[in-house]
């Protein structure tokens, strides 16, 4: 009988339970919903106490794609970065000498650390190096880590664009005073 009303063109309609079946609603005790929500808390209190996201700790109740991107990003700017540059300092000024300071340095490599998808990545240095911002060698070397190929110094200029220094004048628009 059950299955009949739960299937083919009556699947849509109320489904009537016999008299014998014993219902029993599926909640949570008091202690049980006290426990969840003082669980949610210490979660909350930890993330804000060690500043740290918390989706870090794995509390997704208020998470979307687009704020566990920024959350990301803003741990990084605030929580981790102030520990690199003081590690930074502390390296620099126990391992470089006076001499040296000003031909070598430390700092951390965080670019897998704030890395974007390959698109969004790609998108980025398609549009540096076409529009005479950076070569495709500086683009090369500052987001990919990769070697310099050759004629990858040479900026892309766009129509009408003309270098420093350049002979050529652009033409100046006549004005009707001059006719």
């Amino acid at each position: 009988m059950l299955k009949a009303q739960a299937t083919g063109d009556r699947q849509a309609e109320t489904m009537v339970v016999p008299a014998k079946f014993k219902f029993t609603p599926q909640t949570f005790s008091s202690v049980d919903m006290e426990f969840s929500a003082n669980h949610a808390a210490a979660k909350a209190e930890i993330a804000r106490v060690f500043r740290v996201p918390p989706t870090i700790l794995q509390d997704f109740s208020r998470a979307v794609w687009r704020n566990l991107e920024e959350s990301a990003q803003s741990w990084l700017s605030f929580g981790l970065l102030p520990w690199f540059e003081a590690v930074e300092f502390a390296f620099s000024r126990a391992l470089i000498s006076q001499q040296n300071e000003d031909a070598v340095f430390l700092e951390h490599q965080l670019g897998e650390l704030i890395r974007p998808n390959t698109i969004s990545l790609y998108n980025a240095g398609r549009t540096a190096t076409g529009s005479s911002t950076m070569t495709v060698n500086e683009w090369r070397r500052s987001a990919l880590n990769l070697p310099p190929i050759d004629g990858g110094d040479e900026l892309v200029r766009q129509a009408g664009q003309t270098g420093a220094g350049s002979e050529t004048e652009p033409e100046q628009e006549n004005s009707d005073d001059e006719a």
